[in-house]
């Protein structure tokens, strides 16, 4: 038998996707209007024109934005966790 992981809540949810660095990039804001904009309307494509606007921009760094490394991999950008 199969069981699904419990939901988790919405102040876990933002904590994982929040970039902890010291400085305060545009990472986190872009996070939080994704988050917000996927509560509201699920199903938006937002965080995916994000996504695709920053790889496919080469004078962009997203590092320099505060993205952190394994972003990818994070639901809001398309990954799994």
């Amino acid at each position: 038998m199969k069981y699904d992981k419990p939901p988790l809540s919405i102040d876990r949810q933002i904590d994982l996707l929040i970039s902890r660095g010291p400085d305060r990039n545009i990472y986190n804001t872009l996070v939080m209007l994704g988050y917000m904009l996927n509560l509201m309307s699920p199903g938006v494509t937002w965080s995916d024109r994000v996504r695709q606007l920053v790889e496919e921009n080469s004078l962009v760094n997203p590092a320099y934005m505060g993205f952190p490394p394994s972003c990818q991999e994070m639901s809001l950008w398309g990954g799994e966790k």
